[in-house]
């Protein structure tokens, strides 16, 4: 097989008419310059390397597959792949590739070496702290809350019983199940506090999106102006003064909010005097805020300063003189303790 590029990026750059010869699916000759035969191409491009393997996702998909404290993102992951890659030897990446990536007859090999998985049960590695406490025991879980397939093994298993291998669309998984609770009928009045709490919370959240999608088009649409929002929701106005790019210590709420500073501070928000974005800065809660008066950094006057300066100075000096008097009196002490001393 045979393949024809009016040009090619080769090692030593890009050249024209390039043949490029296939044999037993590896490239096994490249000629510029040569006669066009064959399917012609336009630009041809060597695929970057791909050293991601599939057999070391599998390998720690068991430990990324249950939701962890705070919140997951790829960093989160990205984090817990490289503290795994950190526990691997050559050995162990061996094995992995040995006994998982193994396949015959479209069908895993069964026969597991447990040893080999010791490096996916690991409990230090665990992003979530209460299982990696419980060497990874994932505590109850119900139906819904797994993938099927890990779902349906973990369900078809009695307490004490270990599963086979179960493969699943994150990897390979051994499951053990060490009890069992719940699955008894409980009689619609024993659930129905609990049914319409749900019911209230479902409703109650839905509610919010769409006024929240109302607000965020409202204050968006009538940037000129906080007032159209506070009366359609009858909302309180609130008003700051003295309000800093970064929160201090001693502030609260939606201006201890990072998110909402950046857009309170935007360039929109000061130079043009428009209402910033809806933000986000709590559970159902929804803040827009409004410049209404900015002046940047700067040295204040001395006048202004000038009793604050002042008062700081006589801290100092105050300090300085009673640590002198202390060190006196302690001397003198030294010298004779029998000594009596008098009130300053």
């Amino acid at each position: 097989m045979h393949l024809h590029a009016e040009t090619a990026l080769l090692p030593n750059g890009w050249a024209q008419n390039v043949r490029i010869e296939v044999a037993d699916g590896r490239i096994s000759a490249v000629t510029p310059g040569a006669a066009a035969a064959g399917p012609v191409l336009g630009c041809l491009l060597p695929a970057p390397v791909n050293l991601h393997s599939h057999c070391f996702q599998r390998a720690m998909a068991g430990m990324t597959e249950a939701r962890t404290a705070g919140q997951d993102s790829f960093w989160t992951w990205r984090s817990l792949m490289y503290r795994f890659l950190d526990h691997l030897t050559p050995e162990d990446v061996e094995a992995i590739a040995a006994r998982i990536d193994v396949r015959q007859d479209d069908r895993l090999v069964r026969t597991v070496d447990l040893s080999t998985y010791k490096v996916f049960l690991v409990p230090s590695l665990a992003d979530d702290p209460g299982s990696a406490q419980k060497g990874g025991d994932l505590d109850f879980f119900a139906r819904g809350a797994m993938v099927k397939p890990f779902e349906d093994a973990a369900f078809a298993l009695k307490p004490g019983e270990t599963s086979g291998l179960v493969e699943s669309d994150f990897g390979y998984h051994i499951i053990k199940l060490t009890s069992v609770r719940g699955g008894g009928k409980r009689s619609f009045e024993a659930v129905r506090a609990e049914i319409e709490d749900e019911v209230k919370k479902q409703l109650a959240q839905k509610r919010f999106s769409e006024l929240a999608v109302e607000f965020t088009n409202m204050v968006y649409e009538q940037s000129d102006s906080l007032k159209p929002v506070v009366d359609k929701f009858k909302l309180e106005l609130r008003t700051a003064k003295d309000v800093k790019r970064t929160a201090g210590p001693e502030a609260t709420g939606p201006l201890a909010n990072p998110k909402f500073l950046a857009a309170l501070f935007s360039n929109d928000a000061i130079a043009n005097k428009r209402n910033t974005e809806a933000v986000e800065t709590g559970s159902s809660q929804m803040v827009s805020g409004r410049v209404v008066s900015y002046a940047k950094a700067h040295q204040l006057p001395l006048a202004e300063v000038k009793p604050r300066v002042r008062e700081k100075v006589v801290q100092t000096q105050a300090a300085a003189l009673a640590r002198k008097l202390g060190e006196e009196r302690l001397a003198t002490l030294t010298k004779a303790p029998a000594t009596v001393l008098t009130e300053a």
